[in-house]
């Protein structure tokens, strides 16, 4: 699916876009711990960032990137790309609480990784100053998590088992929110999918209507053509021409048939395929003595009117002849 919008983004050379997707594919890539590809995705996105002077995604973008070098575990080349974003955001404001919760906790992640665990701890808490008033609870929890492994690490037990009671409490919140959340996408999704149920069956039942328009024309245009080549006067006509237009009206005429009943015809038989297939050859059954019928009828007078036209052929050559 990605790759189609990068085709349609890159075919419009529309950059905002593009660089929107990339910065998409970097982030899952970089929670899926697959860094390597999150970094070629997101250094895309930051470079077109760039070029567009867009600073506002280019705080984003450059804090993904920083992101995926943390999930590579390179903490040391990670740091000054969120040192850059922190900047972005300063200068002309966070995107949002969340991605400002969001690069505080990245920074705990990378101090508490490298054992600077003072600067672990502050930058936990000034995301707890965000995320708490905003109600993002999931970085609340980061946030608790990142403090009470600080905490253990430098043996204080009492800030320990504080902060991991709340991680504990915040992290049962997220668990019920979530079963709340699940709840509700499957059934936004039953929605979605009844609705592109009705919308297909709205294009089918158009394409059947356009369909069986383009019987009637085809069949009125074999019809106007036997007529003409039977009226006619002048134009001989040979049997094996009204064999084939009288063969293509009767395919003509199955289509239009089949086309106009199909929606009955799958009703009754519950689009039992078996039961489809005894209903068009039954209709056909009766589709083909009639069209052998009509066939004898127009090759009969085909012959009768061929007959005349030679007839009245034969008797002018003859008055030329008596003339001359």
């Amino acid at each position: 699916m990605k790759k189609k919008e990068i085709a349609l983004a890159e075919a419009q050379n529309d950059k905002r876009s593009l660089s929107r997707i990339y910065n998409g594919m970097a982030c899952v890539y970089g929670e899926g711990k697959m860094a390597d590809s999150g970094m070629v995705y997101a250094e895309k996105a930051v470079k077109m960032d760039t070029e567009l002077k867009d600073f506002l995604r280019l705080s984003i973008s450059t804090s993904t990137l920083g992101e995926n070098y943390i999930a590579a575990g390179e903490y040391d080349v990670a740091l000054p790309f969120l040192r850059r974003s922190a900047q972005y955001y300063q200068q002309h404001g966070a995107p949002t609480l969340y991605l400002d919760a969001h690069l505080k906790n990245d920074f705990a992640e990378v101090f508490f990784n490298t054992h600077i665990f003072d600067s672990a701890n502050y930058y936990a808490r000034q995301a707890l100053m965000v995320s708490i008033p905003a109600n993002v609870r999931d970085q609340s929890m980061r946030s608790y998590e990142y403090l009470y492994k600080s905490f253990g690490q430098t043996n204080q037990q009492d800030s320990l088992n504080k902060y991991f009671r709340l991680a504990m409490l915040t992290k049962d919140s997220l668990l019920n929110l979530e079963k709340v959340k699940n709840i509700q996408a499957l059934t936004f999704r039953e929605e979605m999918r009844q609705q592109e149920i009705a919308a297909e069956k709205l294009k089918s039942e158009e394409e059947r209507k356009q369909n069986i328009q383009y019987a009637l024309i085809a069949l009125g245009i074999i019809i106007f053509i036997t007529l003409f080549l039977l009226l006619s006067r002048t134009v001989i006509v040979k049997e094996k021409i009204i064999s084939f237009f009288a063969i293509l009206g009767l395919l003509i005429v199955f289509e239009f048939v089949n086309l106009l009943i199909h929606p009955w015809l799958a009703h009754f038989t519950n689009e039992s395929p078996i039961l489809m297939l005894l209903a068009l050859v039954l209709i056909a059954a009766l589709l083909i003595p009639l069209h052998h019928r009509l066939e004898d009828w127009i090759k009969h007078k085909m012959v009768e009117k061929n007959k005349v036209i030679r007839l009245a052929a034969a008797r002018a050559t003859i008055e030329k002849l008596e003339k001359k």
